[in-house]
């Protein structure tokens, strides 16, 4: 059984990681899901021990078809606790012939050795073989129990540890120049040939496709860290480009083994040996390998460097909804509340614009890039989850704001498109009262002057009813539109998001500060034998990290010694069974055993105890922990993620991604609510309408300047 970790960028609530699961659940091979909301992470269980790329990249495309950006982090196989016994309830049981019918059913189990039930307490006590058992078939005794017409309960479990599978290693090999299949297929079967390898993998091509095959850490190393070594194809960012007479490519190289039988440095001796980086011999491409950090115990960095992305991200899209979002609040709420830019006084704000005041166009400038631009991936997001029948916040995010930006467009426009039609009737009227009065010029200069009279009063009459009429447009634009609120919206959401990334980043500041606890190196000594452990170390050099008397007294033989005895390698190359010196003051690079040396050490990141515990001979000590006083010579025996403070970071990754049953309940509420809340709002908008168009339940005095009731 493996354990896939993917980085999920785009939920913003539970019923965005609801739809992911479900997506992730489609795709066979999954046994179990867990997506955390809070994390951005999502772990996926599979049923294989060994996880193939395929299927990997179909969880991936899973998760970015329902339109969210999926990142791979880590696969790792994990140690599987294998029931040896377990006691259910049996209930509806009433004679001899009961208790026979479930024996009968339960031992036709696969992996079930014995069983034994009691009719006088309704209980099935079970043991499983050794050999042959899986983690399901706790379950399946359940099942055939209940087969046969008896309902049944798990009492307890019995738990064995598991032989711990394989693991993975990861190497980037840097390539210069052309590699062919042929060398590759070399390098591929030297190392298939050590003992405890169970599969090699090229992930990425050293011609077109090594761009595409980075690993998560090299992606982040390559943006923050301008390394030559990291650059795929020309190297542009590279220091010493110009010195380069070839492009420098990587591949990742990715061996699958027991880590009890072979280690990830001798796998790399083994892969540098073959890729023929450590020979005197010139080729026509030079290839080197080095291993690439196992994603650290929880992603815990790259989870950091996405909360700041996040912070900063959000944070300038704030800023820039912020200051397009106060104009148009103090327009449209704060400077109407005072007489010199209220409606009607004659401000700059309120100067006719074809109909419409300009504050109703500035209104409409300034919220146009709010709408579009940074509300731009509430639209995106509500596309891709409507494609997938999924209906989320995005989409009611993207309805409320269109809402009310088109149907304030449209008041503009109509009332604009209303004062041309009112300008033009105005115009042909003016016109034919020309013609009139020029007709009756001549001859009638009396009857003229006492028809003056009510010719200027129609004309007046016309004229009044005109301004009427465009006033009442104008307050029709100046009161009917809602620019500022669909601002406002996406500026409090994006605030909203905001404030969510910066709550994240300090939940997940736990997790790196754990990770950071761990040492960066260790001292390995390479010849340690059995003499030395006996305690037999005369004519043994101990070598500090400091100078010492050897190299006081210059001896260059002693020099040469001494840089054999001993090692600086990084944390990523030790292996099981390697015996490494601590010096005082330094933390243990791994879980392990002391077989020389005593002294006290600092557990307090573990235990909470401030008083040092000493050390000695066959004591035990842990990955992290701090040696205060004299130098010990430890056997390592847990690494990775077997060590005690992988195992502290688990479980508070695990406490991050767990669920209380009613935050599973508010799951199941969130994932129905936008549904229901479109559905409400519809009902609605159709009982107005025909409240107001079939039995207008509306006084007519509570319509605004300009409208009427719909006949």
């Amino acid at each position: 059984m493996s354990v896939a970790v993917f980085s999920v960028e785009g939920m913003t609530c539970a019923s965005c990681s609801g739809t992911v699961e479900r997506a992730i659940a489609a795709v066979d091979g999954v046994r179990t899901i867990a997506v955390s909301l809070l994390t951005n992470r999502a772990e996926i269980t599979l049923n294989d021990d060994v996880a193939e790329q395929k299927l990997l990249d179909a969880l991936g495309e899973a998760i970015e078809d329902v339109g969210f950006d999926a990142a791979f982090i880590s696969c790792k196989n994990v140690v599987v606790a294998l029931p040896i016994a377990a006691v259910y309830s049996v209930d509806g049981m009433t004679c001899a012939s009961c208790s026979g019918t479930v024996e009968r059913a339960v031992q036709a189990v696969d992996g079930v050795e014995s069983v034994s039930v009691s009719l006088m307490t309704n209980r099935a006590e079970v043991k499983f073989q050794k050999d042959n058992v899986n983690p399901l078939v706790v379950n399946s005794v359940k099942d055939a129990i209940e087969d046969v017409g008896f309902d049944a309960e798990i009492v307890s479990t019995a738990v064995g540890t598991a032989v711990r599978s394989v693991a993975d290693t990861y190497f980037e090999v840097l390539i210069r120049g052309v590699v062919t299949e042929r060398k590759k297929d070399l390098v591929t079967s030297e190392v298939e040939k050590k003992k405890g390898v169970h599969s090699v993998e090229w992930m990425g091509s050293s011609t077109t496709d090594a761009a595409n095959n980075l690993s998560l850490v090299q992606r982040i190393r390559q943006c923050v860290v301008p390394c030559d070594r990291l650059c795929l194809e020309s190297n542009k960012g590279g220091r010493n480009n110009t010195n380069k007479k070839s492009s420098e490519r990587i591949a990742n190289f990715h061996v699958v083994h027991d880590d009890r039988l072979i280690g990830a440095r001798d796998l790399l001796h083994t892969l540098r040996s073959s890729l023929g980086g450590q020979s005197a011999e010139k080729s026509d491409a030079e290839m080197d390998a080095e291993i690439v950090p196992n994603y650290s115990p929880a992603g815990t960095g790259t989870m950091k460097d996405a909360r700041v992305a996040d912070i900063n991200g959000y944070g300038t899209l704030l800023l820039v909804s912020a200051c397009l979002t106060i104009p148009c609040t103090t327009i449209a709420m704060i400077l109407p509340r005072f007489a010199e830019f209220s409606h009607g006084s004659g401000s700059a704000l309120q100067q006719d614009m074809g109909g419409v005041p300009l504050s109703a166009i500035l209104l409409w400038i300034l919220c146009t890039p709010v709408q579009f631009g940074i509300g731009w991936r509430f639209y995106v997001g509500a596309y891709k989850k409507l494609r997938h029948r999924s209906c989320g916040m995005d989409f009611l995010i993207a309805m409320g704001t269109s809402a009310a930006y088109f149907y304030s467009a449209f008041a503009v426009i109509y009332a604009m498109s209303n004062a041309a039609v009112d300008g033009n009737l105005m115009a042909a009227g003016m016109m034919n009262g020309t013609k009139d009065m020029s007709g009756h010029g001549s001859g009638h200069g009396s009857g003229h002057a006492s028809g003056s009279s009510p010719s200027s009063s129609n004309g007046g009459g016309m004229s009044n009813t005109t301004m009427s009429h465009d006033a009442s447009m104008s307050s029709l634009a100046h009161n009917a539109h809602f620019f500022e609120t669909s601002a406002m919206l996406i500026t409090f959401v994006v605030l909203g998001k905001f404030l969510e990334s910066v709550a994240k980043a300090k939940t997940s500041a736990a997790l790196s500060k754990l990770a950071e606890l761990s040492a960066q190196d260790a001292i390995l000594v390479k010849r340690w034998d059995d003499e030395v452990e006996e305690g037999n170390v005369e004519g043994k050099v101990e070598v500090s990290v400091g100078a010492t008397k050897e190299k006081e007294n210059g001896g260059e033989e002693e020099e040469d010694e001494e840089d054999e005895e001993e090692e600086l390698i990084p944390i990523e190359h030790v292996q099981r069974n390697d015996v490494l010196r601590v010096p005082p003051g330094t933390k243990v690079p791994a879980d392990g055993v002391v077989v020389r040396g005593m002294s006290t050490v600092d557990e307090s990141m573990l235990t909470g105890e401030s008083m040092p515990v000493t050390k000695k001979k066959g004591s035990r000590v842990f990955g992290a922990t701090v040696n205060l006083d004299g130098s010990l010579y430890v056997r390592v025996d847990k690494i990775g993620s077997e060590t005690a403070l992988s195992s502290i970071i688990k479980l508070v990754e695990d406490a991050q991604m767990s669920k209380a049953p009613i935050q599973a309940f508010a799951d199941r509420i969130s994932s129905i609510f936008a549904p229901v809340v479109v559905i409400v709002s519809l009902i609605t908008f159709m009982v107005w309408c025909v409240l107001i168009i079939g039995f207008d339940v509306v006084p007519h005095d509570w319509y605004p300047d300009g409208l009427q009731a719909v006949s």
